[in-house]
């Protein structure tokens, strides 16, 4: 059995015209919406990417400030293994 036009497709006044551009009209809407998501998607991953990217540097430059503090403070461990090899 044949299921009927949609009411859009139907008119009184005169014969109902192709139906057959609703549907891909509709298609071509569902893929539009579609394509603007995967855009939008892409823009929040690129601002992701590059917090991400901001934040490993600032991780870097802090670890080496570690790093140099680290090694310029006096070790007594080092003066006790020094004493102990002589």
């Amino acid at each position: 059995m044949a299921t009927p036009p949609p009411s859009s497709c139907v008119s009184a006044s005169s014969p109902p015209p192709p139906c057959s551009s609703s549907p891909s009209a509709s298609l071509e809407k569902q893929f539009e919406d579609f394509r603007v998501q995967l855009d939008e998607t892409a823009s929040v991953r690129e601002r992701i990417r590059a917090v991400v990217m901001e934040m490993a540097a600032t991780v870097r430059l802090m670890n080496s400030r570690l790093l140099l503090v680290h090694h310029s403070l006096p070790n007594p461990g080092s003066k006790l293994s020094e004493t102990i090899l002589k």
